[in-house]
């Protein structure tokens, strides 16, 4: 597929285009354990990646517990002013009665 200047390379430059990673001579290969750097500094730079991923990880966890606890504190808000209301048919009985209440006020 042509980009969509229909040039295959740009102007000037006779290389190959590459097809995919690692199709020429510029693109770096495999690496191992000390070819980018001496070992010694690779274990250092190891090291403070491993901490850091566990301190992501705990920090996930914090903010997971976080939000965890702050959506129960709100259903148990919820759970307790619904305590505090009357029964459905309690409720219903009053309005009943205060409904027939005002009817008779309004008839005499």
């Amino acid at each position: 597929m042509s980009p969509p200047n229909r040039q295959d390379r740009p102007s000037g430059n006779t290389e190959a285009v590459s097809r995919s990673f690692g199709g020429d001579s510029n693109s770096i290969g495999p690496t191992r354990p000390g070819s980018l750097m001496p070992r010694p500094e690779w274990g250092v730079y190891l090291s403070g990646y491993c901490d850091g991923y566990r301190d992501g990880i705990d920090l996930g966890r914090r903010q997971m517990d976080e939000e965890l606890a702050s959506l129960q504190r709100t259903a148990h808000e919820t759970v307790l002013a619904m305590a505090r209301l009357e029964p459905w048919q309690d409720a219903q009985e009053s309005r009943r009665a205060r409904w027939a209440a005002a009817a008779d006020e309004r008839a005499s």
